[in-house]
């Protein structure tokens, strides 16, 4: 069945996205070069739990980031990330299940060098708002419609969440 609000959804997304032109980059040494990140968490238990473990590398490799975290979740996060944190709840996502406007002036006022979207799932809610945030590149897995959203895509595979996340960061120190 056909989910009614879900294409309404698609539609109001690829009306705003279509006001920004899709510009040719480089992405030689972004990561090295970028100094500020925002990580959107993933939504799902097993993954977040994960992806919590490997924070850390963003600290080692003296990056400073943001995350996006759903708010019943900010509580599972380590004191020093919590600071960190922009969190969400219900009340700021429209009957399209997607940021509310006031929810979204607030993505838009960030600044960041790299917007990383860790949800291997599709969620427009975490897509969309990766691209509120200002930033030249944005990071995403493989997902239905990601090339809208994303400039640079990951492959994504069923293998050990955990691991999966680690070669993930690993692969990033690439660029």
């Amino acid at each position: 069945m056909i989910n009614v609000k879900y294409l309404i959804a698609n539609i109001i997304i690829n009306s705003k996205l279509k006001k920004h032109p899709k510009i040719k980059q480089v992405f030689n040494f972004a990561f090295k070069k970028a100094e500020t990140f925002f990580i959107i968490l993933p939504e799902n238990e097993i993954d977040f739990h994960n992806i919590i473990k490997e924070l850390n590398f963003f600290e080692v490799n003296n990056k400073m980031f943001s995350l996006l975290v759903n708010d019943f979740r900010i509580n599972a996060l380590p004191t020093k990330y919590k600071e960190k944190s922009l969190g969400f709840n219900m009340k700021d996502l429209n009957i399209l299940k997607l940021p509310t406007k006031q929810f979204s002036q607030k993505l838009k006022q960030i600044k960041s060098d790299l917007v990383i979207d860790l949800n291997k799932n599709e969620n427009l809610f975490f897509s969309y708002a990766a691209n509120l945030i200002d930033s030249d590149i944005k990071i995403g897995f493989e997902k239905n419609g990601a090339d809208k959203f994303y400039n640079m895509q990951f492959s994504k595979n069923d293998q050990d969440s955990e691991l999966f996340y680690k070669n993930f960061l690993n692969c990033l120190q690439m660029f």
